[in-house]
């Protein structure tokens, strides 16, 4: 495949999009899984050798798209979030007055206990009590939940230019229900996805006691880049 160079420093060879992030270079598959299920899709990533994205690493591969709306494969990313959404690999373990939040990039993170959570420096526990629902910009980049999901406040400025990119109206924030002892300790996993007509949107909510999850989103796996790699190729 001819190399493309896109605007905001990233790249198209070998059927991979090159995506800077955070100060490094993450390589996504440029075709994405076919829409499914969430651990099928998660499965065909693993069979790929590649990792499963974080919301994070997901929402620069959104921003890289948004600059460079005339590159045809670009658009192919921008349709499908349009009109689907991204599974990540960000996970969430419900408690009784909190939400723990954490990425699981190769499908094998199991939490069993409170205890184990508070020791893993990796998971970030989120109290209760933060907004849900629509919300104006400024204040859905404040949430602490939305900051625990994201894992860096580095990203702001991209999740900014994200939201804004998709649409002009307000984002939304979607937990899972707490409203019993049956509801506790329960996983579930993190989707994103925005239309114009709705708006960006970032959901904890996806279920996957019965083991399969609901909906049908997509994935693209992902694998970080060597500077010398990336050199390479320009």
């Amino acid at each position: 495949m001819e190399k493309v160079k896109l605007n905001g420093n990233g790249m198209i060879a070998n059927g991979e999009i090159y995506v800077p992030h955070l100060g490094e270079c993450l390589a996504f598959s440029l075709s994405p899984t076919d829409r499914h299920f969430f651990n099928r899709v998660m499965n065909s990533v693993d069979k790929s050798n590649r990792l499963r994205a974080t919301i994070a690493q997901n929402l620069s591969l959104i921003d890289l798209a948004l600059k460079n709306p005339r590159d045809n494969n670009c658009l192919r990313i921008l349709d499908n979030f349009h009109t689907g959404y991204l599974w990540t690999s960000t996970e969430n373990l419900t408690g009784e007055n909190d939400i723990a939040v954490y990425d699981n990039v190769d499908g094998k993170t199991v939490l069993y206990s409170r205890e184990e959570m508070n020791l893993n420096k990796a998971v970030r526990i989120v109290p209760l009590g933060f907004r849900t629902g629509r919300q104006p910009i400024n204040q859905f980049l404040e949430n602490p939940y939305v900051l625990a999901q994201i894992g860096d406040e580095r990203m702001l400025d991209v999740v900014e230019r994200v939201i804004r990119g998709i649409s002009n109206r307000n984002p939304s924030v979607c937990v899972p229900e707490i409203s019993s002892i049956d509801d506790w300790d329960k996983g579930r996993y993190t989707a994103i996805g925005g239309k114009e007509h709705n708006g960006f949107w970032l959901s904890g909510d996806y279920n996957y006691c019965c083991g399969n999850g609901h909906g049908y989103g997509y994935a693209h796996g992902v694998r970080k880049v060597s500077p010398e790699e990336f050199a390479q190729l320009e």
